[in-house]
């Protein structure tokens, strides 16, 4: 790719167009790039001077950024509604994958407990193994890996460091408070969910909301702001 293009795509991202959009107008730029490459050197032209010419005649890099940058419809959703794509939306998918488990457990307890072989099978010690890791998932790692996604996320598209941190504490303090405990039904005794903040464990034996919270925070926002920094000297490293 043209150092113009990796310039162009950099200037498009950190604008806020989606990166899907920036990669296909681009795409675009090269197959007209080509085109009229292609005349340059029927016209007698060098392969490098048709390329250098093309270059001239598709226009400078700051006039195409702003081409596109002026089509509000092409900006990714993240730029603009950061509240929206980084506070709400990680702290919902959060809670609606809680909530999401919880009810299919519900309703396999539900639909088995209506049938004769609930007792017969001993169900409850069979599925207990897949309610007791679904809980475990959800009480320590869901939030890490949604917070994991959004980094991820606001890497590719350039984000500013300010909104992807305020979701990434938010997605900590909310996966910390959201703890699930799951009792199976078992003979003439009723099932039972618990949701809450109390002291549940955690990973690598801590336990406790607080501890909770600084274990998502480490491995989320930790790493996010590390690369980030990396990320903003770098050019000024490159140009020294």
């Amino acid at each position: 790719m043209p150092r113009e293009f990796e310039l162009l795509r950099e200037r498009l991202l950190r604008a806020g167009i989606g990166a899907a959009q920036a990669g296909r107008y681009i795409a675009e730029l090269k197959d007209h790039l080509d085109d009229l490459s292609a005349e340059e050197q029927r016209a007698g032209w060098s392969p490098n001077d048709a390329r250098s010419r093309a270059m001239r005649r598709l226009g400078y890099v700051d006039d195409l950024a702003e081409a596109m940058i002026a089509r509000r419809e092409f900006r990714a959703w993240s730029a603009r509604a950061p509240a929206a794509a980084y506070l709400v939306t990680p702290s919902v998918i959060l809670a609606v994958t809680t909530a999401l488990w919880l009810a299919a457990l519900v309703a396999v307890c539900s639909w088995l407990r209506g049938h004769a072989a609930w007792e017969a099978a001993d169900w409850p010690s069979r599925i207990r193994p897949f309610a007791d890791g679904a809980a475990w998932f959800s009480n320590t790692t869901l939030a890490m890996v949604l917070g994991w996604g959004l980094a991820a996320n606001a890497i590719r598209q350039r984000a500013p460091l300010q909104w992807p941190m305020l979701g990434l504490i938010l997605l900590a303090a909310v996966g910390a408070a959201l703890q699930v405990g799951v009792t199976l039904p078992a003979l003439g005794v009723p099932g039972e969910i618990e949701l809450g903040s109390g002291p549940g464990a955690s990973p690598f034996g801590l336990s406790g909301y607080w501890a909770r919270f600084a274990l998502n925070l480490a491995t989320t926002a930790g790493p996010f702001a590390l690369f980030h920094a990396w990320r903003t000297r770098r050019p000024a490293a490159s140009q020294s």
